[in-house]
């Protein structure tokens, strides 16, 4: 992981005009063995300039994220855009969410998670991980010159909120 850290570095995205709806529609049909799950997205959601593929690594995580960490018989994930959102006394254009109805995270971790190796939970809790996959959405979205946050309670389920320049 620490390899691909450092590599996911190195190498200026490739930008093309993305349908964010056809790379759900992508993962969507990944995940479909999965039971229980509902994995909802807006169709109005607007092409992307962005790197194909590091796009789909940012959404697989995070709706990942949404399976491993929800104890909920249905997990519900929810995909959608917002032309503007308020976080840290800034206004946003274009964001981009993914809200589930997990466990949640404590506001107090808000910021840790995105911190290589950081695990909230025991290995035997929830699932393996090295606790990287979240350091690896940061990257490759400031790579593009964007941000992400969150929004979460424990017990409430998580929305992450993310932007692309």
């Amino acid at each position: 992981d620490l390899l691909k850290y450092a590599k996911e570095g190195r190498t200026d995205p490739k930008r093309e005009d993305v349908s964010v709806q056809s790379v759900l529609e992508d993962l969507k049909n990944l995940f479909s063995h999965f039971e229980n799950i509902t994995i909802e997205y807006e169709n109005d959601i607007p092409l992307i300039s962005c790197d194909r593929l590091k796009l789909e690594e940012v959404f697989r995580n995070l709706i990942s994220n949404a399976l491993k960490y929800n104890s909920n018989k249905e997990k519900i994930i929810q995909i959608g855009y917002l032309k503007k959102q308020e976080y840290n006394n800034k206004i946003h254009d274009n964001v981009i969410f993914v809200k589930d109805n997990g466990i949640g995270i404590d506001p107090k971790f808000h910021q840790e998670v995105f911190k290589i190796f950081k695990r909230l939970h025991y290995k035997d809790q929830y699932s393996e991980g090295t606790g990287s996959g979240l350091t690896f959405v940061k990257k490759m979205i400031e790579q593009h010159g964007g941000e992400i946050w969150i929004d979460s309670e424990i017990g409430q389920g998580t929305t992450f909120y993310f932007t692309l320049s």
